[in-house]
């Protein structure tokens, strides 16, 4: 959502027209989600206006991301009944076969008060602050979609509650009462009707390079629990020209796979719910075309590679995961699978390069040196790399990273002291983990390695002489926080 927000913002995102069928996008929009909403036991339809035209040409994958978009808030709001979607037209000009087409995700959900309803379509903005605690998001979903649909010549708004909010035509008429529940989004767009018969995906050629996702037929998924680890690895993912989806556990990467077939996946090892390993061992037992699994992990022993090869993943990377390791293992992993592409070469300066190789050298080493006073509590170089992969609003970028970074480090904390509290070595552990994943990717070095200090402590399966390392953490973190804000506050 940021690196698209970003594009759009500077003017550098545009839209491809060929021609495609509407079923078959709004077909691919609903088996994305068909998974998330078979959890939650609700249903999840669609339905085509007898009046609209089999193709037109346009933006197929702009199009399935507004509604991709809407219907997975429709899902993530709604927690009995369904989503229903769908699509009608009206004939503007027959001269030129170009049609009006009007789509509307309708949910049975929670719906949104009149005063929740100004801060839709805001960038970065939610109804509440309880509500990114509780959902989860960016806030910059439906501001991404406000945009794409006016550069499809659309508008997009909302009907709940009684209310309307965003641009809806001016003859629209509310239909809804205060005291109903559920919203209906709806979003217009002007195409013309073709009479090409667009060829399946899977009989498109392949292309000689990577540009965006839209050009290639390799579909990524991530499997990282950590916000701000998911946010790092979207970033040199774009960096190469890929775009990926992202789920938090083993458990919904499987849910995942079952709906979509995905090519390869970046598969963390440390989960909740269920690990990498568990999910991987699932994955190749129960799938007829096994994706290419690339194991995501904190730790480069050879006991530990050994363990994921043991689990039928096909390749290590540790973390931070640098841009040119993850370039490399791509490369690999294409080279094995016999796809017909090829990767760009990764446009990272060699300055850049050094930076990572430098963050590598220190986390290499977590807890094998001393914190000194005279560290540094925050290495700029690393933030400053991310800048760069992050290019035109760079710094917009960060300022999401680090604001994620900061909202979900306290809780960790939390959990750090109430299991040292409690000489509960795993779940400290874990908690110690986490932190110090995240903490590494944002340049926190000083914050990584005492985590990683309490990390090895409770590995060994004892909570023993951590109250120290966890009490310099705490002063350490506070030095941190006030770094990172700094950092937010360059944003101009």
């Amino acid at each position: 959502d940021i690196l698209d927000f970003s594009k759009i913002e500077s003017g550098n995102l545009n839209l491809e027209n060929h021609p495609f069928a509407i079923a078959n996008c709004l077909q691919e929009a609903i088996d994305l989600l068909r998974a998330n909403a078979s959890a939650k036991n609700i249903t999840l339809n669609f339905e085509i206006g007898n009046n609209v035209p089999a193709v037109i040409v346009g933006d197929i994958t702009r199009l399935r991301q507004v509604l991709v978009n809407l219907i997975a808030n429709a899902v993530k709001f709604t927690h009995q009944g369904g989503v229903q979607v769908g699509v009608t037209a009206l004939l503007v000009s027959e001269a030129k076969s170009l049609y009006q087409l009007e789509f509307f995700v309708r949910d049975t959900g929670i719906g949104i008060t009149h005063e929740q309803q100004e801060y839709l379509f805001k960038s970065f903005s939610q109804v509440d602050a309880s509500i990114n605690r509780k959902y989860g998001g960016t806030g910059l979903g439906l501001a991404i979609c406000q945009q794409l649909v006016k550069l499809m010549g659309g508008q997009i708004w909302v009907e709940s509650r009684g209310g309307v909010a965003g641009n809806p035509p001016s003859d629209w008429k509310i239909t809804s009462h205060p005291e109903d529940l559920g919203s209906t989004f709806y979003f217009t767009l002007s195409a013309q009707y073709s009479s090409i018969c667009p060829l399946p995906d899977n009989s498109a050629p392949f292309p000689n390079s990577i540009t965006s996702l839209e050009s290639i037929p390799i579909k990524i998924l991530i499997a990282e629990d950590n916000g701000v680890n998911q946010q790092v690895l979207l970033l040199l993912l774009e960096k190469l020209g890929l775009r990926a989806d992202v789920v938090s556990n083993g458990a919904e990467a499987i849910a995942a796979l079952n709906s979509v077939p995905y090519d390869l996946i970046l598969m963390d090892v440390e989960m909740p719910e269920m690990d990498g390993i568990t999910a991987s061992k699932k994955i190749i037992q129960e799938n007829e075309c096994i994706p290419y699994i690339i194991a995501l992990t904190a730790y480069a022993t050879p006991e530990d590679r050994q363990k994921c090869l043991d689990a039928g993943m096909n390749d290590f990377l540790t973390k931070p995961v640098m841009s040119k390791d993850l370039h490399q293992a791509l490369q690999k992993a294409i080279s094995q699978v016999d796809w017909e592409l090829g990767l760009p070469e990764a446009s990272i300066s060699t300055a850049s390069e050094d930076r990572e190789h430098e963050v590598g050298t220190k986390v290499e080493k977590f807890g094998e040196t001393s914190i000194e006073e005279d560290n540094p509590i925050l290495d700029l170089q690393v933030l400053n790399s991310l800048k760069e992969f992050a290019g035109v609003k760079a710094q917009t970028v960060i300022t999401k990273i680090i604001r994620q970074y900061l909202e979900d480090s306290p809780e960790k904390l939390q959990v750090i002291e109430a299991a040292a509290t409690a000489q509960d070595a795993e779940a400290l552990r874990k908690a110690a983990h986490s932190l110090r994943s995240s903490s590494a990717n944002l340049g926190a070095i000083t914050v990584a390695e005492l985590c990683k200090t309490v990390e090895n402590t409770a590995r060994s399966g004892t909570t023993s002489g951590t109250s120290e390392a966890i009490k310099q953490l705490k002063t350490e973190y506070a030095r941190l926080e006030v770094a990172l804000q700094k950092e937010c506050q360059n944003d101009s």
